[in-house]
């Protein structure tokens, strides 16, 4: 497709928006494209679109704005009666435009994937954004939302146990960071996009590599962020490989480890502010970090670590046994910390060695989708087993086919019958190796699940492909250059994520801010 459709003035653009340095550059390279396209009018008129339930939303966008703004004559023309203060008990409110409000946020507006607009369909047709509908839906629930939690109309009890509801409904959001060695560097990108649009979630998860850029970003505040770990010269603190490869391969053949672990914990220790725990971390910053493992003993037995099933669990042995991974570390011991003296013991359940989660599930999207009610994941996938294979023979989000004004299929339909028929029979091929237990463990770790697990989510963010010597250099330390490469790269491929994102989040996060506010003024009414 790029060589026989991407040409003239297409070209053009399109090296304008792979060049773009900052999301206001990309943003305004990307409505370019959509214009010249042709996308644009397809965003303003598309009655007809199967991606997504044009109908009901244009019907609820419509209802929302007609009984926002009758309530607003309603309240001016004080039709409500002064005592009332509880929205399911008094009539005249039951009978109300704002009662009318409020039931068709909880019905149609507050749930998963209303219409279709949380799926990847209704973005791949465009470089930026989507269908008009989608915008004007959004910015009308925000607002309703923000109508009802001012409206004096109802006390502030009432509030609390109606936005509590609707949170509840909403669900969370999360971002997920996959293992990766060196490729996991490409997630500090990822962050500082997110983190510069005001997207960027309070939970997050992260295996491998991902635990060690997740760990980061979890004991830091956004202004410790932006001045300590984005910036290209973190990477003079990255010294992971500071031996020569004569001492790592002596290492490996004794001890079956090409890093040595303790050099690894006091460089961990840095990232992590020495021996800071969950339960500090989250007290620290506000943010819900998580880290798989699994154990070593016990193969089967899995935990997912984070504030509330393992508060005192110090950050740094999270991270290394996370990254246990055969012939780069050896299984290791978590350790917990006394909150009260300070005393660093080792961490026993089920077992007493972990190693590497993403060897069952590099997104554990099941358990923190049980334990703080995940409803839309957001997946920076940057494992070099995984990214290769990931195809779109549709088009992807910010990344439309383009011939056939979107709907045609990536590099021709022949040339997409092909790739997907050669990814869904490895896909066979791998799937019997793995039933039928063919495949030996290898080095005592059972790896036959690494390419069958599910590694996507609600969004999956990947990086350009990478270029063959990062594969050469993928257990080396970054270079200062090196790493403002990854940066641009996560970047990059988060900017055409980020209007999806964006219409996602700012509902979760108006939620948020209001329940935050009610439980204040709850908090006061009962005092």
């Amino acid at each position: 497709e790029h060589f026989l459709n991407i040409k003239g003035r297409k070209q053009i653009l399109r090296k304008r928006l792979n060049s773009a340095t900052n999301y206001q550059e990309w943003s305004d390279a990307a409505k370019e494209l959509d214009e010249y396209l042709g996308m644009h009018i397809w965003k303003l008129n598309n009655d007809e679109t199967d991606v997504i339930d044009i109908r009901l939303l244009k019907k609820v966008v419509s209802k929302l704005r007609r009984y926002r703004l009758a309530a607003i004559q309603e309240s001016t023309q004080s039709t409500f009666h002064p005592s009332a203060q509880n929205l399911p008990d008094h009539p005249s409110i039951q009978i109300s435009n704002l009662a009318k409000l409020c039931d068709i946020l909880k019905t149609s507006c507050c749930k998963i994937n209303v219409a279709g607009i949380d799926k990847e369909d209704p973005y791949r047709f465009t470089y930026f954004g989507t269908i008009s509908i989608v915008d004007q839906y959004v910015s009308e629930v925000i607002h309703s939302l923000e109508y009802v939690a001012a409206s004096p109309h109802i006390s502030n009890l009432s509030k609390y146990a109606l936005f509590r509801d609707l949170s509840r409904t909403f669900g969370r959001s999360a971002l997920c960071l996959s293992g990766g060695a060196s490729f996991g560097f490409n997630h500090l990108g990822v962050i500082k996009a997110l983190l510069e649009q005001g997207l960027l979630p309070k939970m997050i998860t992260g295996t491998s590599a991902g635990s060690f850029i997740g760990a980061m970003v979890a004991v830091r505040t956004d202004d410790e962020l932006k001045k300590e770990i984005l910036v290209p010269e973190v990477a003079n603190r990255i010294r992971f490989s500071q031996e020569s490869l004569y001492t790592c391969w002596k290492r490996l053949w004794k001890t079956g480890a090409w890093l040595d672990p303790k050099m690894v914990q006091e460089q961990i220790k840095y990232f992590t502010k020495g021996d800071m725990t969950f339960l500090e971390a989250y007290q620290r910053t506000g943010r819900i970090f998580n880290v798989a493992v699994v154990s070593h003993e016990s193969p089967l037995e899995s935990k997912l670590l984070n504030y509330l099933t393992s508060p005192d669990v110090v950050i740094y042995s999270a991270i290394i046994a996370s990254s246990a991974i055969p012939a780069i570390l050896p299984p290791a011991l978590l350790i917990s910390k006394n909150p009260r003296t300070g005393e660093l013991k080792p961490f026993r359940s089920a077992g007493c060695f972990w190693r590497d989660g993403s060897l069952r599930s590099d997104i554990p999207q099941h358990e923190f989708r049980q334990l703080f009610n995940i409803s839309y994941t957001i997946v920076s996938q940057v494992n070099p087993h995984v990214a290769l294979f990931y195809f779109n023979p549709r088009g992807g989000t910010g990344s439309p086919i383009m011939h056939r004004g979107g709907h045609g299929w990536r590099g021709g339909f022949f040339a997409s019958l092909i790739v997907q028929y050669f990814l869904l029979d490895l896909q066979k091929w791998l799937s019997f190796i793995r039933d039928m237990d063919l495949l030996p463990r290898i080095l005592g770790a059972d790896l036959s699940n690494l390419w069958l697990q599910s590694f996507g989510g609600d969004v999956t963010i990947l990086p350009p492909r990478p270029h063959l010597m990062d594969y050469a250099r993928i257990m080396c330390d970054p270079s200062s250059e090196r790493i403002q490469r990854h940066f641009h790269d996560g970047q990059l491929a988060s900017y055409s994520k980020v209007q999806m994102i964006g219409h996602r989040l700012r509902v979760e996060q108006c939620l948020e801010r209001i329940l935050s506010d009610c439980f204040g003024r709850r908090q006061m009414d009962t005092d």
